[in-house]
């Protein structure tokens, strides 16, 4: 299975890169939607502390494209994916920093934009799997079994 898929995929490679009018580019630089800066399901890299608590979230993740196709002049199609951790820390002493829960996300996207005189819009399709998860961190030496 894994070889038809290969062998489709070069194909169709080969086909739409000698084209006229269509453009295939394989791992581009950057993306064609970018994520919305105020979405909490969306990628970043960062530490939050809440003020007065012992609450640290440490965001790791990352939305990548993996193809833009250009059908024809000012439209293109995009093929990528996502991955990202949300992660639930607790601060020590000696600058120790215990996992305590990690909710993951990952999965594929699909984009499309045109451009027209007036600027461009587009739209973002994700199909993605959320899964959350106590960690060893969350566990409490003092009391021997799972704090609360």
């Amino acid at each position: 299975m894994k070889k038809i898929v290969i062998i489709t995929l070069l194909a169709l490679s080969v086909q739409l890169t000698f084209s006229q009018e269509r453009v295939l580019n394989w791992f581009p630089e950057g993306l064609l939607i970018h994520p919305y800066i105020s979405n909490f399901l969306e990628p970043k890299m960062g530490v939050q502390f809440a003020a007065g608590a012992n609450n640290i979230r440490l965001d790791i993740g990352n939305s990548r494209d993996i193809l833009h196709y250009s059908a024809e002049k000012g439209v293109t199609y995009s093929f990528g994916a996502d991955f990202f951790t949300y992660t639930k820390l607790r601060g020590e002493n000696d600058f120790h920093f215990p996992v305590e829960a990690v909710d993951y996300l990952f999965g594929l996207n699909a984009g499309y934009k045109k451009l027209t005189t007036h600027g461009s819009y587009g739209m973002r399709f994700r199909f993605s799997h959320i899964s959350a998860h106590l960690a060893d961190g969350r566990y409490n030496k003092t009391q021997s079994r799972c704090s609360r």
